[in-house]
Order: structure tokens, then sequence, then C-alpha cells
């Protein structure tokens, strides 16, 4: 880090975040004001100089919004440790997750679990990649249509793979075990296996 000119960070997933929580760091405080510095006619006697700035020229929104305070009273109310908790929490989750699709020969993990993510994917020999891809995207449309579980996909490899990201520290062992039992009976119902 020490050799960057900036650092980009976000409290979104693992802090329990809304959107809007993200910070740029930057070595040189005037490459913001380069970036984002506007000069309209009724802002020309508060312009921002070498020296002095305004707040409001270190973002796209001319205003110099209050973001730390939802994370500082998240961490005032929830506290450090139960932070910290959640966090490990979800890193055990993906790993549940990596056991269960053990379990079965049609799924191929892709990425194995770090850091509360994993990708995996229905394989079988009996379909082209092609298929394969399609397959894998309607497993991920079929659970977010049905409202039952939010897992994505993305392209590992060339692969469309079902990527989850685990960062619901109240999901029970029982509920991953449902889940993927489920992803896998899907699988028979579209792909008759």
């Amino acid at each position: 880090m020490e050799k960057s000119d900036s650092v980009s960070w976000d409290g979104h997933k693992w802090l329990f975040q809304t959107y809007g929580c993200g910070v740029v760091i930057c070595r040189d405080k005037m490459k913001l004001v380069e970036t984002f510095h506007t000069n309209p006619e009724y802002l020309k006697d508060v312009e921002s100089t070498g020296e002095e700035f305004n707040f409001w020229d270190m973002g796209m929104e001319l205003t110099k919004p209050a973001r730390g305070m939802k994370l500082w009273f998240t961490l005032q109310t929830v506290g450090i440790d139960a932070i910290r908790q959640a966090i490990d929490q979800g890193f055990v989750i993906a790993d549940w997750i990596e056991e269960e699709v053990l379990k079965y020969d049609s799924f191929e993990i892709v990425s194995k679990s770090q850091m509360g993510i994993i990708n995996f994917r229905f394989v079988s020999d009996k379909y082209t990649e092609e298929e394969l891809n399609d397959i894998n995207r309607n497993l991920s449309k079929r659970a977010l249509e049905k409202n039952y579980v939010a897992f994505l996909t993305t392209t590992l490899r060339g692969k469309v793979v079902l990527r989850f990201c685990c960062n619901n520290p109240l999901t029970t062992r029982e509920e991953i075990n449902k889940i993927i039992n489920d992803i896998h009976k899907w699988i028979k119902e579209e792909t008759n296996i």
C-alpha cells in the first residue's frame, strides 16, 4: 500500500453497510480536486487553490456528505467484536457450501472457499460448454425468481459459475444443506439427469 498513489476501501459487504460507504484515500489530495473540481460561476468566490480546498471538490456530489456516520453508528451500536464474529461466520458458511457441493459429482468447484466466497458450477459431459453456461445462468435466475436465495453468476476461466458471497451471519448449516440440495434438484428437473 505504501507504494500506491491511491487506495479505495468499501465497508459495504463485510461491515454490513449500505452502498455509499466507500472512500478513496490519495497520497496527493489535490489529485481528487483535479478530478472532481467544478468551476461554476456561483462558486468563484470560494474556489479551491493549491493549498486550500473545499470538500465539495473532492467528490461528485458538490457537497461534504457524512458517509462515515453510518459506519461509526454501526460500530458503536453493534461493536467491533460482533462485527469480527459476523465476518468470521461468513468464512465458515462458504466452507459449509464447499463441503455440500463436494457431495455431488455434478458440481465442479471453480474457485474454492476463500474469504466468504465460493464459485462452483454444474458440469456434465452430456452438454456443450455453451449449454452448461446456460444451465448455470438458469439456476441463478430460478433462485432469484423464486425469491429463495440470491446467488449470481460470474465468468471464471471462460465458464459461467454460481457465485456465493456469504455475508449473512445468521445463515444456518441446515439452510446451506437445503439450498445446495435444491439446486441439485433443479438441475435434475432442467436436464433430466
